[in-house]
């Protein structure tokens, strides 16, 4: 996403930069390297209301995704520990 992806803002990072940022994110969000390997999926974004973004419709609340194709939603998960990244792609 941080490379190639639409980006309302219009530009991308560079590669290293994006492969710090990414490094370091999931340093402090999965922590040491210890006990069992950490599983990953990416879950189709349609679990939560639509703001009306792109639709003009009037929102049911609470709302998150807008529907467009930079929406994301992935799954971490390891023994007791789950994370769910929720990534709205819409300016």
């Amino acid at each position: 996403m941080l490379r190639e992806a639409f980006s309302p803002y219009g530009h991308h990072c560079p590669a290293a930069d994006a492969e710090r940022l990414v490094r370091d994110f999931t340093r402090e969000l999965l922590g040491a390297d210890e006990g069992p390997a950490w599983s990953c999926a990416d879950v189709s974004p349609d679990f939560l209301r639509s703001t009306g973004y792109f639709t003009e419709e009037e929102p049911l609340w609470p709302a998150y995704f807008d529907g467009g194709g930079s929406d994301t939603a992935t799954f971490v998960h390891r023994d007791h520990t789950f994370h769910l990244l929720l990534t709205n792609g819409s300016p």
